[in-house]
C-alpha cells in the first residue's frame, strides 16, 4: 500500500513538472553508505535524483534498480556563487547519515532537505560530501 501511494505521488509530480516544462538537471550518484532522507531509510547504492513539481519544490529520488523510489519535499535557496561540481552533502552522526543538501554544477541554488534535530543527535555533526554527475535530460 505504501509503495502504491509513493508511486501515485511520483506520477502526480511527474505530470506537474512536465506541464510547466522547466529544465530539470538529473543527477546520478553512488552513495557508499546507508542513509536517511527525513524518516525514510535508503541502502547504499546508485541513485538518480530529479527535481519535480512547480519550481522544484520536491525531488524524485530513486535507486538504479527502482526498488527504492520516493518523492521528497525540499526547499531551494539562492547562493552567492555556483559550484564547480555537483555533489550531495550529508550530516553524519555516528553511523547515521542524513541527506542535507544537493549542489548542482553551475547552479546558483542549493536544494535542502529537512533534518530533525533527533536525527543528528550531535550539536555539530560531521559533514560528508559525495560527488554526483549530471545526466542528459
Amino acid at each position: 500500500m505504501r509503495k502504491q501511494t509513493v508511486l501515485l505521488f511520483a506520477i502526480l509530480f511527474l505530470v506537474s513538472g512536465s506541464v510547466h516544462a522547466q529544465p530539470a538537471n538529473r543527477l546520478k550518484v553512488d552513495i557508499p553508505f546507508d542513509f536517511v532522507i527525513g524518516s525514510i531509510a535508503f541502502n547504499a547504492g546508485t541513485y538518480t535524483i530529479k527535481p519535480m513539481g512547480i519550481g522544484g519544490d520536491a525531488v524524485l529520488f530513486g535507486s538504479s534498480d527502482s526498488k527504492e523510489v520516493t518523492v521528497v519535499p525540499v526547499w531551494t535557496r539562492a547562493v552567492d556563487q555556483s559550484e564547480p561540481d555537483s555533489e550531495l552533502v550529508f550530516q553524519a552522526s555516528g553511523d547515521r547519515y542524513s541527506l542535507w543538501q544537493i549542489w548542482t554544477k553551475n547552479s546558483r541554488e542549493v536544494t535542502e532537505f529537512y533534518i530533525a534535530y533527533s536525527q543528528t543527535q550531535d550539536a555539530s555533526p560531521s559533514i560528508v560530501t559525495i560527488n554526483a554527475s549530471l545526466m542528459k535530460p
